[in-house]
């Protein structure tokens, strides 16, 4: 029975310290001081000796997850490690003054988290630019785990197993002519040169040398072609090296013919995949029918005339844009200035360090008005390819720490014209912000 009532009695007092319902701010108010410690007098109550006989259980047993923080006491309650900071630590001046300090005050901003904790702490590796390849929804799940295995080099062959210090001769199980190794497999043995030189005579491409050959090939195509390629090539990665293990383990005889008729009906199988438009062409269907698929729906295309205006008499025309390499990362801005005649009359690129890409689209315009004033070029038209940024600019929905910015430039500026353009037109200045953002 003293065990139940013991259990009840520390259920209450930890309702006491977190519920927020009305009894539970009464008895906060009644038996909790005003910098979150219980009373540690006597109080005239039936309650309080019951509560006092487990408080000190309760605090032993009480670990606190870190959200906004705002009740959370950075000296007395158990936050960081299993006891509170000052059971740990010796009392000192900055303590005694910050005794009533929450845990919020010190999250500078956002809630506190252990995914954003471990993202602080953990090591980070440098994003691969394949990965996004590798796992395009095209590929069956199948196709995709083995080009992962391809691509990232852990497949075993003799070159692997002499890296780790095993003697044995070496020649490639398909040509023999040189060492067992996945980059002579894959792209420069006799037969697989065959294959690629096949199948560049269907898609009108070189003989790759490499996955990153394989993911440029196609960029210039229709969202169809891109697909087809991307699977044709993934497939025959993986038998190519299916087939060397048929050889190596069950002595396989190399037959162009099978291998051929093995890619063309994997293909045509998972072609069921395939959920992007094609080009009326004569280059698509051509694809097409080399792998017997069906053709897939054509997307219409929409002929857009593109123009470009020079400013008006006395106004400087600025074209600027944002560039990021990776979202969030290294970042820059360049803008080139015009005359009324088209003359280039200056040009600039600027690093912004790590940001992202919205924030070094938005910079772009602020850079550029900056400079305007610092050249008494008062009366300015910027020419800009993001849309997002013209509109942001346009109705002032600017982050925080540019408002006031913008704001002043304004009121320094006569006039200021902010003009959408094609990105085709705004060549010279996308260019340049590549530059701010590599570092000149």
């Amino acid at each position: 029975m003293e065990v139940i009532n013991k259990t009840l009695l520390m259920k209450l007092v930890w309702k006491i310290q977190n519920s927020e319902v009305e009894w539970a701010r009464f008895m906060r108010a009644k038996y909790i001081k005003a910098d979150g410690e219980w009373i540690s007098g006597y109080k005239k109550s039936s309650v309080w000796p019951g509560l006092k006989w487990v408080i000190d259980e309760v605090k032993l047993h009480t670990r606190w997850i870190t959200g906004s923080g705002e009740k959370i006491s950075v000296w007395s309650d158990a936050w960081i490690k299993d006891k509170p900071l000052n059971e740990i630590y010796e009392e000192d001046e900055y303590m005694m003054q910050n005794k009533n300090m929450k845990v919020a005050e010190l999250i500078v901003s956002g809630e506190f988290t252990v995914h954003s904790a471990v993202e602080c702490i953990r090591e980070h590796y440098q994003k691969v630019t394949w990965a996004r390849q590798v796992w395009h929804p095209t590929l069956h799940p199948t196709t995709t785990s083995n080009v992962w295995k391809i691509v990232r080099g852990i497949c075993s062959t003799d070159e692997k197993r002499k890296s780790k210090g095993y003697r044995l001769a070496s020649k490639c199980y398909m040509c023999g002519v040189d060492t067992d190794n996945l980059e002579h497999i894959l792209w420069f043995c006799n037969f697989s040169q065959i294959i690629w030189k096949w199948l560049g005579g269907i898609f009108l491409f070189c003989n790759p040398e490499s996955y990153e050959d394989v993911m440029k090939f196609a960029k210039n195509k229709s969202g169809d072609v891109k697909d087809i390629w991307l699977l044709v090539a993934s497939i025959t990665m993986m038998e190519l090296w299916f087939l060397r293990n048929r050889i190596c383990f069950e002595e396989e005889k190399v037959n162009l013919g099978n291998f051929k008729r093995r890619i063309k009906q994997y293909t045509k199988d998972c072609a069921v995949r395939i959920k992007s438009y094609m080009w009326e062409c004569r280059y698509d269907y051509m694809v097409f029918k080399n792998f017997d698929l069906k053709h897939q729906p054509i997307k219409p295309q929409r002929i857009i005339e593109v123009s470009f205006f020079l400013p008006a008499r006395n106004q400087i025309l600025i074209c600027c844009d944002g560039s990021s390499r990776g979202n969030p990362g290294a970042t820059g801005y360049g803008f080139v200035c015009r005359d009324e005649m088209g003359g280039c009359i200056y040009a600039e690129a600027t690093g912004l360090g790590i940001a992202t890409n919205y924030i070094a689209e938005l910079m772009a315009i602020t850079g550029a008005a900056e400079w305007a004033i610092q050249n008494n070029k008062l009366d300015i038209c910027i020419n800009y390819d993001s849309k997002a940024a013209v509109s942001a600019y346009m109705s002032e929905r600017l982050p925080w720490f540019m408002q006031v910015r913008w704001k002043r430039l304004k009121e320094l500026l006569n006039n200021i014209k902010l003009v959408h353009s094609l990105r085709e037109v705004n060549f010279s200045a996308d260019s340049m912000a590549k530059k701010g953002a590599v570092g000149l």
